[in-house]
């Protein structure tokens, strides 16, 4: 079967898609791969204080060429994560990653995510100054009964999952009264 007519483009995790080729008969095609770009950082609470110690993971990405005028291109492979980062000064980098828009969360154990803005990354340069604030975020309070209404202790609560790539690490338990509070609600809007 012939090709002729269409585009040919390449595609790698960790580096920028080709440009699309047209296809011409008895003409060898010369694919060229785009530089990757980089992300830098900081993941701080919610004084400025600098967070030592959290992971981050890529929530979504909209690569810069996921479609064009000849049609869709295969799905970029993307390291989602999440990733260990230990600084400091809560510094991040996250380097090899494809052109387009990137949202991060960033997570600590017993503290509610958090999410960065869209994040656009462009082939061959480093977006800095990215700044992920993890708050102490709010409180759920309330009682635990059975379904005759009598207080039930000793039950563990948890948020559900509010984030694709870290689960919340936020918990608490009733006490004999059926009662509890559980700290750490995401103060954000988490869908």
């Amino acid at each position: 079967a012939k090709a002729i007519g269409c585009f040919a483009v390449a595609q790698m995790s960790g580096a920028a898609a080709s440009e699309p080729t047209e296809v011409v008969e008895g003409a060898v095609l010369h694919l060229k791969l785009g530089a990757p770009g980089a992300i830098e950082g900081v993941v701080v609470d919610d004084r400025s204080s600098p967070i030592p110690s959290f992971s981050i993971g890529i929530e979504s990405f909209v690569s810069a060429k996921s479609a064009t005028a000849f049609g869709s291109y295969m799905k970029p492979r993307v390291d989602r994560g999440p990733r260990s980062f230990a600084d400091p000064q809560g510094t991040f980098r996250w380097d090899k990653l494809l052109p387009g828009d990137y949202v991060l969360t960033a997570s600590i154990r017993g503290m509610p995510l958090a999410r960065s803005g869209t994040i656009a990354v462009n082939s061959g340069t480093v977006t800095r100054g990215v700044r992920i604030v993890l708050g102490t975020g709010g409180s759920v309070s309330g009682h635990v009964t059975d379904a005759h209404g009598a207080p039930v202790g000793d039950v563990e609560l948890a948020f559900d999952t509010v984030s694709s790539i870290a689960e919340s690490t936020v918990s608490a338990r009733t006490d004999a009264s059926g009662s509890y509070r559980l700290d750490g609600a995401p103060s954000s809007v988490f869908t």
